[in-house]
C-alpha cells in the first residue's frame, strides 16, 4: 500500500473518530454509562466489592477507549498534514 493511500485511510479515520467524539448520542450514552458506574459504585454495600471492581473496570475501559480514539483523532490530523503538505510541493 502506498504512502498516500495511508495517509489517505489515517485522514479518514480520525475524520471519523472526531464526528464519534462530537456526536451527541455518543457524548449521552459515555455520559450515562459513567454516571451508572460512579453511581453504582457510591450505592453499593460495604460488602459488595464485586459491584465495585465491575463499575471500575467499566469506567476504565470507557476511559481507555477515549484514549485509543483521541490516538486515532491525534494520526488522522497528523496525516491530514501530512497530505497538505505534499499536495504544496
Amino acid at each position: 500500500m502506498s504512502e498516500q493511500i495511508q495517509l489517505e485511510q489515517q485522514a479518514e479515520q480520525g475524520k471519523n473518530a472526531e464526528d464519534l467524539r462530537q456526536n451527541p448520542v455518543y457524548k449521552i450514552a459515555m455520559a450515562k454509562m459513567r454516571e451508572t458506574c460512579i453511581r453504582g459504585w457510591e450505592n453499593s454495600a460495604l460488602t459488595d466489592q464485586a459491584s465495585r471492581e465491575a463499575a471500575y473496570f467499566t469506567l476504565k475501559a470507557a476511559n481507555s477507549f477515549e484514549v485509543e480514539l483521541d490516538k486515532i483523532i491525534g494520526s488522522g490530523a497528523m496525516a491530514s498534514n501530512a497530505l497538505k503538505q505534499k499536495k504544496g510541493k
